[in-house]
């Protein structure tokens, strides 16, 4: 995929179907973290670089922008950044922030402050605190540790509160 959008905000993601939960998990990464890009199943493809991997069995997709075939310059000299007004940044950032938000979901890579992990750190994080206020067994989500990785005290307070309002957002 390049950063060029025809005018649609979507990416559409081509895979075989071996490949459809990798496809899902980055339509609903797009849903949470792309700002409003839409990743479209587009069904299989036996074209580009994703090919081989999937035909040895691994889950693989390629992204190219919906209505590429509009785009004049696709794989042709001008598909460049040095086209002037070709590259959209924002569309590309949305790209990149939908695909960073699944690598980091499949990490398991978490955010501090976040209870209810959905990535976002906001008023749900906020009344989970409220509503497991007190002693609390591990594992306790509400029980949030000082520094990612560490542990809790084993109590919801007011520090679990705090840590809640200082990763807002």
């Amino acid at each position: 995929s390049n950063a060029h959008d025809a005018g649609t905000n979507q990416e559409n993601l081509y895979g075989n179907g071996a490949s459809l939960p990798l496809k899902q998990a980055l339509i609903n990464a797009a849903t949470m973290y792309g700002n409003g890009i839409v990743f479209a199943n587009a069904g299989d493809a036996s074209f580009s670089d994703h090919a081989p991997f999937a035909a040895a069995g691994y889950q693989a997709v390629c992204f190219v922008e919906a209505n590429y075939i509009s785009n004049s310059c696709y794989h042709n000299p001008c598909d460049s950044v040095d086209t002037s007004n070709y590259i959209h940044y924002s569309f590309a950032a949305n790209l990149t922030r939908s695909v960073a938000g699944y690598l980091a979901d499949a990490a398991q890579a978490s955010k501090l402050g976040d209870v209810t992990g959905d990535g976002i750190v906001n008023i749900l994080d906020l009344l989970a605190v409220v509503a497991a206020w007190g002693p609390c067994a591990s594992p306790c989500p509400a029980d949030i540790p000082p520094a990612p990785g560490g542990s809790g005290d084993g109590v919801v307070n007011i520090l679990d509160l705090l840590a809640v309002v200082a990763h807002w957002g």
